[in-house]
């Protein structure tokens, strides 16, 4: 780990057919980069389910899950940068009757 960096780890988990936006709180001065995500849905049977990253209220990511693996995942190569000053947060449609999501976002502030 890098001097300086603060690294932390965001867990959400919606109720069912619920959307879900899990946050790490803007720092003054500070940027945030994320390096991975995991979003799950389980129960019901899900269409497919938009997943966005953001920082502040701009999309800098999108994936989705689909029906048929449950789950969308990324692991940067290099890592994703929010804008100094901005919140970076996760955003999970909801994933139809009886489908809840679990949402992992993990990064480090600088």
């Amino acid at each position: 780990m890098e001097i300086g960096l603060q690294p932390w780890s965001l867990v959400g988990t919606s109720l069912a057919n619920t959307a879900q936006t899990v946050t790490k709180a803007a720092v003054a001065g500070k940027r945030h980069f994320l390096r991975s995500y995991v979003v799950a849905a389980r129960g019901g049977t899900p269409g497919e389910i938009t997943v966005t990253i953001k920082s502040g209220t701009t999309a800098i990511w999108t994936d989705a899950i689909r029906t048929a693996n449950h789950r969308a995942q990324h692991q940067f190569a290099s890592a994703l940068f929010a804008i100094i000053g901005d919140a970076v947060s996760i955003e999970v449609a909801a994933g139809g009757s009886g489908v809840i999501t679990e949402a992992c976002l993990e990064g480090a502030t600088t």
